[in-house]
């Protein structure tokens, strides 16, 4: 393979490779800024840049070639040490690749961005989502999802919930952080949906990051027209859509 893990001396320069203003760059930037756990391969020449995320996304950077492609083709089919690898094509060349192949499945994925300029929202009730209140979640989309461990989620994220009944009921959390921006990931226990606790929760979440002089993101499945009717009820404006690459069994 033409394809090899870099060592981490090596991110200060790779991250140059990196396009800030590609979909989802915060999960490149999490990785290669040592944030969050993830796996940094280039080629011989430091041209080519693959970065995949703990949580399964990953983004490819640089001069990349159709070879460069059928390697992470195989990656795809063999996502190892993660349970899954969902590529964000770079483009539609990149995107034409693995549509004409039938054991990959391409999809339309969202992105949105919340205006700099904005003010942050009113205090929400939602409080703060502590390592108790964190091991109580039980849903698909939590922070264990896209972090090591709860003591690295304490110490490099943060997030907020709804509380009902001494659980956490909604829940909002910062899925992917780099030094410019925070991912926002939200859920809402099926027990307790349409009430507008995402919206408390998700509020939270962009008054905290705009307070820490981060843009808040947000992405979502294309077709998902809760997450992003919620997306946009709270501020945030498309920037972006992208074709992911994922394998049948995901």
């Amino acid at each position: 393979m033409s394809l090899h893990i870099a060592p981490p001396e090596r991110y200060p320069a790779l991250r140059m490779l990196i396009d800030p203003d590609t979909c989802g760059a915060v999960y490149a930037y999490s990785v290669a800024e040592g944030i969050q756990s993830g796996i940094l391969y280039t080629n011989e020449n430091e041209t080519v840049l693959l970065v995949h995320h703990i949580c399964g996304f990953a983004l490819l950077f640089g001069a990349y070639t159709e070879e460069t492609l059928r390697e992470i083709g195989e990656m795809i089919r063999q996502p190892a040490p993660f349970s899954r690898m969902i590529l964000f094509a770079p483009d539609d060349y990149a995107a034409a690749y693995f549509r004409k192949q039938d054991d990959f499945i391409t999809e339309q994925r969202l992105f949105f961005r919340y205006p700099s300029a904005e003010q942050p929202p009113e205090p929400s009730a939602a409080e703060r989502l502590t390592p108790a209140r964190t091991e109580q979640i039980r849903g698909r989309i939590t922070p264990s999802f896209s972090w090591d461990n709860m003591d690295d989620f304490a110490e490099k994220g943060t997030g907020f919930c709804i509380m009902q009944d001494g659980i956490p009921a909604a829940w909002a959390f910062s899925a992917a952080v780099s030094s410019r921006e925070t991912d926002i990931g939200v859920e809402t226990d099926e027990s307790c949906r349409r009430r507008g606790f995402a919206t408390a929760a998700a509020s939270a979440m962009i008054r905290d990051t705009l307070i820490k002089g981060k843009t808040p993101v947000w992405a979502c499945h294309a077709e998902n027209t809760g997450s992003r009717k919620l997306a946009e009820a709270l501020g945030f404006s498309v920037c972006g859509q992208c074709t992911t690459v994922r394998r049948h069994s995901q």
